[in-house]
């Protein structure tokens, strides 16, 4: 309610509850021109300021933090004169009769819709929202003249409806099929919302114009007349009822509410359950079985006598209508009396045909309505109201209203919501508390029961509530009810409690949150400082090492270096050299060439004395790499970078550079026998038949002869020509020797002349053995 001191400006906003009891006052008087008030369906009330603004108030008054939006420039440049609301519409009209919609506050994005010549003598304005599951449209029916113009963001269409009178007022049913029109001889019309059918007309009689009309329910219109209200039902009958305070109608689903200075009203449709049964003489079953459960108290035969008689056949409907009537009274005393009636009725029914939940879920809905009824609470609304409310949004209403215990008794009773409810209170108690100057130690004494005793309630969330309203301190005690790392760590690393964050990471075993919290300490420390802390955690310092490894080598080593481990630096030096010479170098890495790599390797491996051979290795391989560049250098085509010495040496020897591959054998102390290993490969490789006798022949020869001739049998293509491996096997100084390879190569006839000249009978008969003869 807005009030102003006489004729000055408005100055506050008063909210009550429909029991008449003050809420609390809004302070509007910095506001620069009020152009209207609007409820959401989440209790928000938006006041509507005339350049376009639209601040957010919870039910309590205050403000609600980052709520507000603008309506755009055409707003605040031709002014807001008058506001529309829907259930989670707003439009707001220019002086200019610009229209500008907010298809949903509770996401606002402002639009404005289309212009039209035909916005002249505007007389009234409706607001139609429907919705086909998906989505939702929003249309304005504008009435100009005898006719209704229809806008929407697409839009504006004049429906010619070409009434016999100009239009003065028009209302939406609730349900948003129908549409009142009253025209300014008096005239009610009722038509579809499409106006493509006209379903009835009426007469009122009335001289001047209603000071408001409304749907009272979905098929009867009520008229403020000034000295009466007028209602009209759907067959022209109607009702006046005297009524001389000023009133504010309020169309209901059911009913219609009525608001006047001293009280509320509600005027609806008798139910016809409640008809049926208290209509004086009724003989309907639901009158029967309340009758029976008169009888039955009083000890009278006659309850048996009307249960005979409703039979049954009809006793589901009699339970039914008793419930429904019982749902539909406001005094607790019938609708316990009711309920008794259907609970005596089901104590007869046999069959299973109706719901075994009916009268539990009835009982349970009014003790929700009873309870919110009260005047402390004030929420008066009907049965149907809370079918089409639903329980979740009555739980939304009760916590911002701040009756967070019967909220969450309601929750309990109905086994879902109490989470939402619990948190709501959480966050009210933190925000309530902060400026009373209560110890974080004591509000969060306050807090732990119910959180902790709440399993599924968003934890992360109220701390990070309580880090944002400047209770750092009480946020890091609530988290540590969280049981979701995913939830706590990032939280713990937005409060600066790093450390805490790394070790609940590493306790969860989960290395997403471990590296998380690495980076965001790499990003925000000192480097020293952050190497001092995981070198004190392994895992983290075993990941850290992997990421450095494959990302970042520079980095890689600087943390060797600072763990006092120069074996872990020649090792990363030694691995980027290999990944080098394999072509796949790490990305962003600013180490030098490979040599140098190699050369840093051993000089790393040389502090630590356990790692000789290393360095050595590491030493002789910088030199090879070093050696084969300048090779390479001066050998135009031959490819020696990354291959082993033993490989080097072969590839020289092929390609014919035998001086260069000798120079190799030196410098790295390669023995006689390794490189004539090496020498002997490469001349069967190349099938350099002649020079491999030549070397078969030399009687100091410090390799095994038959190592030659397996060598040269086993070549490529097919092995070397038999005279080859002949003259091989004939170098051979051991005859035995030559009569085993002349008889493995199939060299019969050269066999059997060995064997003739060899006197151990076993071995012959073997070796004949092997020959088939």
């Amino acid at each position: 309610m807005l009030l102003g001191a006489g004729t000055m400006p408005l100055s506050a906003v008063h909210i009550f509850s429909s029991s008449g009891e003050k809420r609390c006052i809004i302070n509007i008087s910095k506001m620069e021109g009020m152009a209207g008030l609007f409820w959401t369906t989440g209790l928000e009330l938006l006041c509507v300021l005339d350049h376009g603004y639209v601040q957010r108030y919870n039910i309590a008054g205050d403000i609600i933090t980052d709520g507000g939006f603008f309506l755009g420039s055409v707003a605040k440049e031709q002014k807001v004169v008058q506001v529309y609301g829907g259930k989670n519409a707003l439009v707001a009209r220019t002086s200019k009769n610009r229209f500008v919609m907010v298809k949903d506050v509770a996401d606002p994005m402002a639009k404005v819709l289309p212009h039209t010549e035909l916005l002249q003598d505007i007389a009234c304005v409706q607001l139609l929202e429907t919705t086909d599951g998906y989505a939702t449209r929003v249309e304005l029916m504008v009435a100009v003249g005898n006719s209704v113009v229809v806008i929407d963001e697409y839009g504006a269409e004049d429906q010619l409806l070409n009434l016999p009178n100009p239009i003065e007022s028009m209302s939406v049913s609730p349900n948003g099929q129908l549409l009142a029109v009253l025209d300014t001889e008096g005239w009610i019309r009722v038509l579809s919302t499409d106006l493509t059918k006209h379903l009835s007309a009426f007469e009122t009689g009335v001289t001047r114009g209603p000071r408001q009309m409304a749907w009272c329910g979905l098929d009867a219109v009520l008229l403020d007349c000034m000295d009466s209200l007028l209602l009209i039902g759907p067959y022209g009958d109607s009702i006046r009822y005297p009524y001389e305070d000023l009133v504010f109608l309020k169309q209901e689903i059911d009913g219609a509410r009525l608001f006047s200075s001293s009280k509320v009203e509600f005027i609806g449709r008798v139910p016809t359950a409640s008809q049926s049964i208290f209509q004086i003489g009724s003989v309907a079953p639901g009158a029967l079985l309340y009758d029976a459960k008169r009888y039955f108290d009083e000890k009278s035969i006659k309850a048996d006598e009307n249960m005979r008689e409703i039979g049954e056949e009809n006793l589901p409907v009699a339970i039914k209508h008793c419930i429904e009537a019982g749902l539909s009274e406001w005094e607790p005393t019938e609708q316990q009396t009711l309920l008794q009636a259907a609970a005596y009725g089901l104590a007869y029914y046999k069959s299973k045909s109706l719901d075994p939940n009916i009268l539990k879920d009835a009982c349970q809905s009014l003790r929700v309505l009873n309870a919110i009824r009260e005047a402390d609470i004030g929420f008066l609304i009907t049965y149907p109201q809370l079918v089409q409310l639903g329980m979740p949004r009555i739980l939304t209403w009760l916590a911002k209203s701040r009756q967070h215990l019967l909220a969450l008794r309601i929750a309990q009773m109905i086994g879902s919501g109490a989470q939402d409810v619990v948190l709501d209170w959480a966050l009210s108690k933190i925000r309530s508390e902060i400026s009373n100057g209560l110890s974080d130690d004591v509000l969060y004494e306050a807090l732990f029961p119910k959180l902790k005793s709440c399993v599924g309630i968003p934890i992360a969330h109220i701390a990070q509530y309580a880090h944002t309203s400047g209770r750092p301190k009480l946020a890091t005690r609530i988290l540590e009810i969280e049981s979701s790392p995913s939830q706590y760590v990032p939280l713990y690393l937005k409060l600066g409690e790093d450390i805490r964050a790394l070790e609940k990471s590493i306790d969860s075993g989960d290395e997403d949150l471990i590296y998380l919290c690495l980076f965001h300490m790499l990003k925000n420390w000192q480097l020293k400082d952050f190497l001092k802390v995981i070198v004190d955690h392994p895992h983290a310092r075993d990941l850290f090492i992997f990421h450095c490894r494959t990302n970042e080598p520079e980095l890689l080593e600087t943390t060797y270096l600072y763990m006092n481990k120069p074996e872990g630096i020649a090792d990363a030096c030694v691995e980027q050299a290999l990944s080098r010479n394999s072509g796949q170098t790490l990305p962003r890495s600013p180490l030098p060439a490979t040599p140098q790599l190699m050369e840093r390797a051993a000089k790393a491996f040389t502090q630590n004395k356990s790692c000789l051979v290393e360095s050595k290795t590491a030493e002789d391989a910088a030199k090879l790499l070093r050696q084969q560049t300048d090779l390479e250098n001066a050998l135009s085509g031959v490819a020696l970078k990354g291959l082993s010495l033993s490989m080097t040496i072969s590839q020289l020897l092929i390609v014919g550079h035998e001086k260069s591959a000798l120079r190799l054998k030196s410098d790295f102390r390669l023995s006689e026998r390794a490189f004539l290993t090496i020498k002997a490969a490469s001349l069967a490789e190349t099938k350099n038949w002649e020079q491999l006798l030549v070397l078969a022949r030399n009687k100091r020869l410090p390799l095994p002869h038959d190592y030659l001739v397996n060598l040269a049998a086993n070549s490529s293509n097919g092995g070397a020509p038999r005279q080859v491996l002949e003259g091989l096997i004939q170098c051979i100084p051991d005859p035995r020797q030559r009569a085993e390879l002349f008889t493995q190569y199939n060299f019969k006839s050269e066999a059997e002349a060995l064997l003739q000249q060899d006197k151990d009978n076993e071995f012959i008969t073997r070796l004949f053995a092997k020959m088939g003869t």
